[in-house]
């Protein structure tokens, strides 16, 4: 409960840190949503038809997806602990990450609504949409912890351990979000798919 209290002081003491992060993860989405080119659609067509290969058809595995998404998880929270240390790394590279997340995400979109029509669009908002904003979300949550932490420090010494409990708890919150999305595709949307 202390932990949760002092979570919401820093998002309380950071509102703007997080607005603006928010920002330019919907920024990027639209961006990816307007600006996708046809080389984008091209080779993201090809990724997300191995996505639906793997996550809706019977003869794929969910638990390898489940596997890869908890792997780029763990790249991204090291990411993010590594440039978090640092005000001068913090923003740029967190944001870049960010808005780059939105890109992907709307280009993403646009792909699966091409391709797919009705189909792609209910896959895209109960599997990636769902999994990708909740990761997001908690990769914000931790930059704010980090811009929190640096700010606070007036030269006293870094403290690692409140920095990798920090992560530990925004990556659980992602974590949610991959279940989720395991949970989505095995009990609703394959079931769906084989049988409909």
């Amino acid at each position: 409960m202390n932990k949760l209290l002092k979570c919401k002081l820093i998002f309380e003491k950071q509102k703007v840190y997080l607005i603006t992060l928010g920002i330019l993860f919907l920024s990027g989405l639209l961006v990816g949503i307007i600006l996708s080119s046809s080389e984008e659609k091209i080779l993201y067509s090809e990724n997300i038809y191995n996505f639906l290969l793997i996550s809706l058809s019977k003869n794929g595995s969910v638990f390898k997806l489940f596997l890869f998404r908890i792997l780029n998880l763990v790249g991204f929270f090291l990411f993010f602990a590594i440039t978090g240390i640092s005000l001068y790394t913090l923003f740029p590279f967190h944001s870049i990450l960010i808005v780059y997340r939105g890109y992907v995400l709307g280009v993403s979109a646009v792909v699966f609504i091409a391709n797919y029509a009705i189909t792609g669009a209910v896959i895209y908002i109960f599997s990636i949409f769902l999994q990708n904003v909740i990761t997001t979300a908690s990769l914000i949550c931790y930059s704010a912890f980090c811009y929190n932490r640096i700010k606070s420090l007036n030269g006293c010494e870094f403290n690692f351990k409140r920095h990798f409990e920090d992560g530990l708890i925004c990556s659980c919150l992602a974590l949610l979000g991959v279940v989720l999305e395991l949970l989505l595709i095995s009990f609703i949307l394959r079931p769906l798919n084989i049988y409909f």
